[in-house]
């Protein structure tokens, strides 16, 4: 996906199960009010939608050899409103970016290799888990934070080859 991609009100887009779809760098899937994006992947097949520096997912499909990494946040996700992605545990999106904001509702996992920003307060509150996984960069915004009522649990299990970066 070489720019921008909107799914808008009344479109559904279907990806195949087995499919991986890569953005380039800078780009944005937003699936806009009223629009679907079905992403029905199996165990056997799933689905990945990763940056195209990304060689990990269906090999180095920018043919420059190992001269790019894929860095968290450079391609973006989004659902507006009333919009649907429909998603199973064999569907990954990897490299993008996600705002988070508020009071966890439950319990959270907050994926590795994403860009998690954290736009305004976010609290983990009393018998909640958030938990970050390696490779996750969580950036906030100024004067931003993270709040962990007594109670509550933030897990953290960052290792020497995937760190967790906050900034």
């Amino acid at each position: 996906v070489e720019h921008d991609l909107r799914i808008n009100s009344g479109v559904t887009l279907t990806v195949e199960p087995g499919a991986i779809v890569k953005f380039v760098s800078g780009a944005s899937l937003v699936v806009g009010a009223g629009g679907v994006l079905n992403a029905p992947s199996t165990a056997d097949q799933p689905i990945v939608f990763t940056l195209l520096a990304d060689d990990g997912a269906g090999g180095d499909t920018n043919l420059d050899g190992d001269r790019s990494r894929p860095i968290p946040g450079q391609w973006s996700f989004s659902v507006e409103g009333s919009g649907q992605a429909n998603f199973n545990e064999h569907t990954s999106l990897r490299y993008h970016h996600v705002a988070h904001s508020g009071v966890l509702a439950a319990s959270e996992t907050w994926a590795g290799n994403v860009l998690h920003e954290v736009t305004a307060e976010v609290t983990v509150p009393t018998g909640v888990t958030l938990t970050i996984q390696p490779g996750a960069v969580v950036k906030f915004a100024a004067g931003r934070g993270l709040t962990v009522q007594s109670g509550a649990t933030l897990s953290a299990p960052g290792t020497v080859a995937e760190p967790i970066v906050f900034t």
